[in-house]
This record gives structure tokens, sequence and C-alpha cells, in this order.
């Protein structure tokens, strides 16, 4: 089927902040705090805006929020026109443990992905982590995802992938493991810690790692960031955060780890479907 226009670099990250922008307006409206993170994070200190070779933008919420914004979006699943949510807790049929805001009327297809999805924005809970054996836990956690992150291989979502998944035990897991129940062990682990009212958290239910925990604090302490032609929030505190994920973040990466993921994007026409 034919597509339509291609949408330049430029024209990706101007959507991008577009959909920022009407996000960052409906979680006010909800009274749901939020903070740019990772990389976004690190583009509006570092670049005040897209980190130069970077292509999506990510918001960290603290869980008790995130439900809240679930139960928002399961309601009255529109955000601003053309932006919904997906992800397991909105619709089971989805595979993703987090909230995507997708953009619906932009289609992308990303290297070695299988099928055409929707431009994204992604909104990580943050969880309470263990105060105990937190090694021992991560990696428990890690094998976990990457059981999860298989299974959805197995399922379709990365073709190039899914042929070396073949020449390895991954192939049987997938024959045996329910994707469903398997995504909602996996949330139930990540939210495990939560009755503790711990200090520490981390956007444990993807791309957390133990440099990544931080003090839930920094969510009580956010100021607004200028990101392109946008403004968003974020933690105040930024170099602690900072400094946590990346050591010395004004120094740039060798040109050899400057990665990103790679589509191509356009707008859907009526005849897409």
């Amino acid at each position: 089927m034919e597509k339509g226009t291609l949408l330049t670099g430029k024209q990706i990250k101007h959507e991008l902040c577009l959909m920022l922008e009407k996000i960052d307006k409906f979680l006010e409206q909800n009274n749901i705090r939020y903070s740019i993170m990772s990389g976004t994070m690190l583009g509006a200190v570092r670049h005040r805006g897209f980190i130069p070779w970077d292509d999506d933008t990510d918001i960290g919420i603290l869980r008790a929020d995130y439900d809240r914004l679930v139960k928002i979006l399961k309601n009255k699943n529109e955000i601003s026109g053309n932006l919904s949510g997906i992800g397991f807790e909105i619709n089971s049929n989805d595979f993703w443990p987090f909230i995507k805001i997708i953009n619906k009327d932009i289609l992308v297809k990303e290297d070695g992905m299988s099928r055409k999805e929707n431009l994204w924005v992604d909104i990580f809970a943050f969880d309470e982590m263990p105060t105990k054996f937190l090694g021992f836990r991560f990696k428990e956690h890690v094998f976990l995802r990457t059981i999860l992150m298989h299974k959805s291989i197995a399922d379709g979502f990365h073709s190039d992938w899914n042929k070396g998944l073949k020449k390895n035990l991954w192939l049987l897991l997938e024959k045996f493991v329910d994707r469903e129940k398997l995504t909602r062990l996996y949330i139930d682990r990540c939210t495990k810690y939560n009755f503790r009212k711990n200090d520490l958290v981390n956007d444990w239910t993807w791309g957390g790692r133990t440099t990544s925990t931080v003090s839930r604090t920094l969510f009580d302490d956010l100021t607004e960031y200028q990101f392109e032609d946008v403004v968003v929030k974020g933690f105040r505190d930024y170099d602690t955060y900072l400094k946590r994920i990346y050591g010395n973040y004004m120094e740039l990466p060798p040109e050899g780890q400057r990665v990103n993921h790679n589509f191509v994007a356009w707008k859907v026409k009526n005849s897409e479907e």
C-alpha cells in the first residue's frame, strides 16, 4: 500500500515535540507529576533539545501517578485529538509493560521490526527498589525481562532477530510461555516492593539499571526545561540524576556509541491501514 510523504529527521523531531507539548498539558490538567528522563533529560541539559543523533523521547512518573494515568486512559483513551495510549495495562492485547503515547496520524518502521507502528513517546513508571540483595534482584529482573523480550520477538516484533532466535533455546521457551501471563508476572515483579515506602525508585519496568536508582524526592522538586521549541518538566536536580546514569554526562560519547532507532516515518493517508 502506498505510503504518504516520508518525513525528514527534522520533521520527525518536530512531531515528537508537538506530542510532548500535548502530553505535558494533559498531565498538568490531571495533576500528574512527571519528569523527562534518560536521553531526553540529557538532551535538554546538554543540547537544549534532542541529542543530535537521538530520535525518541521518554517520560518518567512515580507508580501511584502512573496507575492513575492508566485508569484515565482506560476510561477515555484520548489525550489530544490524534494522541492516545497503548500498553498492556490499558489493553492486554498490547505487549508493552509500560505506556506508549502514540500519534495515530504518523506511522514508523524501525530497522529490524517486522511491522509498522505509530510514532510514540514512552512513559515509564518509577517503582520502589528492594533494600536488600539489590544486585541479585536486578539479575533476576533482567532475566525475566529477557524472557519477555524474546517472547515478543517470537510473536513477530523483530523479524531480523527472529531468524537468530530459531538457532537457540529461546525457541523452545516461546512455545510454552503465555505472553499475557508473562507480562502480568513481569509487572507484578516490578511493583512488588512499592508497599514498603522505600526512598529509592527506578524505571524498573523496562530500561532500569542499578545505576539509574535515585531518590523519589527528585519528583518533589520539578522545574521547566527548554526542549527545542517547547517547554517540558524535569527534575530540578538534573545533575544527580544524569551522573547516576551517564557519569560525565557533558562529554560526548564515541561516534560508534551514538545510536538511534533508525526508522522511517510518514504521514498516514486515508488509504493507509
